[in-house]
């Protein structure tokens, strides 16, 4: 079971934004499907960095900016749904990435 959750992983992981792509282009064109047709065209080739970012009134550090610090920012907690029910996930920031599409920014937590 565990070998074929690995292949249909590896499977989305390469087909997926592919067939994203096609059916946003082929979509009846409404603001909705332009903001999604700039998504799937993928980011573009820069990006930037940061080590403290500040999203809906909360502060977040990452892990080395908080290091020797009186308050630690970097832990994360995500209320996530999967196959099985709900599972909970936490991690702590490593990186704050933000990158730039067509018309949108999106800000990635990369996380331990």
């Amino acid at each position: 079971m565990k070998n074929l959750v690995m292949i249909l992983k590896g499977y989305i992981h390469e087909y997926f934004p592919g067939w994203f792509k096609q059916k946003v282009c082929d979509a009846e064109p409404t603001d909705q499907i332009l903001r999604l047709r700039g998504l799937a065209q993928g980011p573009l080739q820069c990006a930037t960095e940061y080590h403290t970012y500040f999203v809906n009134g909360y502060k977040f550090h990452t892990q080395s900016w908080s290091e020797g610090k009186k308050t630690y920012n970097s832990g994360v907690y995500v209320k996530g749904v999967t196959e099985g029910g709900t599972d909970d996930f936490y991690g702590v920031i490593k990186h704050v990435y933000e990158l730039f599409y067509n018309q949108d920014k999106v800000v990635l937590f990369y996380c331990d």
